[in-house]
């Protein structure tokens, strides 16, 4: 038996970003189903939400409501308990942008007996799993990204990840994935639509975008940054590109009490330091505003994250990262905080569009000297 599980969760308050993100979500899910429905493959489509009325049900779809159960491992418990050794394929409505029919048949189909595939098996957005395992110790895990990870280390799943790109890797975790999406025009059908309909806007964006394409410039990149975007960035883009490569694992991982040395020494000399001289080292930053906020151990509401990414300072409450943004304004350089999911597979999607744009292939792009690599 194949099984679809969708996961699908609202939260209460949300405001300006926070309401597009989670639209976009409730867009994208249409999508997901449209994916799903298009394999002729599951026996069963499930999703699980704690907001059922969000959804239109066409009455082949399991419609699950989960608001009394907050724990994704246990409400994973249940369908494999109920459907022992099924193969079943799990997405969240934010991930999943670019799974189509033939690659969602073509994993279930490599899935063997007590295996599992994910898009990341350390951080796992979506994922495939069979198993015969007879109610594995999962009920007290919190989110869906460390499961993977967890079954494999604990029961000895075989372990199957895709390759990691821009495409695998994308997931909508806030406003910034949204507008990559919205600028390089990708996305399927409900989504896509949503964007076009959808004012969202960063004043930094499409300048730091440009910089891609100049052999004289120089990019700083700084927080969760994966092999996959430091290759990518040494192929497809012109301008020269510098990495502090820090803070990976924090939340799949469960790290506390992070610490940079980094930071601690521009926070000992004052940030107007690091914002003030950012223009002797670069000519823009792209910086991994979650592990600031670990750092500084901030526990920042998601409007205030959401809006410093878009630099709206307006839509900012929290007066620190007010004041972190006014900083970040005032700079010399473009600055950019943005998420893990923006900085690995947002930011190659902008490389593509602009190269695009210029008339060449972002592998075969007009300045740079590799036209090809070979084993």
């Amino acid at each position: 038996m194949n099984i679809a599980l969708i996961n699908h969760l609202e939260e209460v308050n949300e405001r300006h970003y926070s309401g597009i993100v989670q639209r976009a979500k409730n867009e994208n899910l249409k999508d997901i189903i449209k994916t799903v429905k298009g394999c002729n493959l599951f026996d069963r489509i499930i999703i699980q939400t704690n907001n059922p009325e969000v959804i239109q049900n066409t009455g082949d779809i399991e419609i699950q409501n989960t608001s009394q159960i907050p724990d994704f491992g246990r409400r994973l418990n249940l369908i494999l308990k109920r459907y022992p050794g099924c193969r079943l394929f799990y997405t969240g409505s934010g991930s999943s942008v670019f799974l189509t029919p033939k690659k969602t048949e073509k994993y279930l189909g490599y899935l063997r007996k007590n295996s599992i595939i994910a898009n990341n098996l350390y951080s796992a957005d979506y994922f495939f799993i069979r198993t015969d395992i007879k109610r594995p110790a999962i009920d007290n895990i919190r989110a869906d990204n460390s499961v993977p990870k967890f079954l494999i280390e604990r029961y000895g799943l075989y372990g199957i990840e895709i390759k990691r790109d821009e495409f695998s890797l994308f997931d909508i975790d806030g406003p910034l994935d949204l507008l990559a999406l919205k600028i390089s025009g990708k996305g399927k059908t409900h989504l896509r639509q949503f964007l076009e309909e959808t004012v969202i806007s960063n004043p930094n964006i499409m300048k730091m975008v440009n910089i891609f394409t100049r052999r004289e410039k120089e990019i700083l990149f700084w927080g969760r940054i994966s092999e996959f975007l430091i290759q990518f960035l040494r192929y497809r883009t012109a301008c020269r590109t510098k990495f502090v490569v820090e803070g990976r694992g924090l939340v799949s991982q469960g790290g506390k009490d992070f610490y940079s040395i980094f930071f601690d020494a521009f926070y000992r000399l004052g940030e107007k330091f690091l914002f003030k001289n950012l223009h002797r080292y670069c000519d823009a930053l792209f910086i991994d505003s979650r592990i600031l906020f670990s750092y500084l151990n901030m526990d920042v509401r998601k409007e205030d994250r959401f809006a410093l990414d878009m630099l709206d300072i307006n839509r900012i409450y929290n007066p620190e990262i007010k004041r972190l943004c006014r900083l970040a304004v005032s700079s010399k350089i473009p600055v950019v905080f943005c998420n893990h999911s923006f900085l690995n597979s947002g930011i190659p999607l902008l490389v593509d569009f602009i190269w695009r744009k210029s008339g060449y292939k972002s592998s075969k792009y007009g300045n740079g000297i590799v036209k090809a690599i070979i084993q």
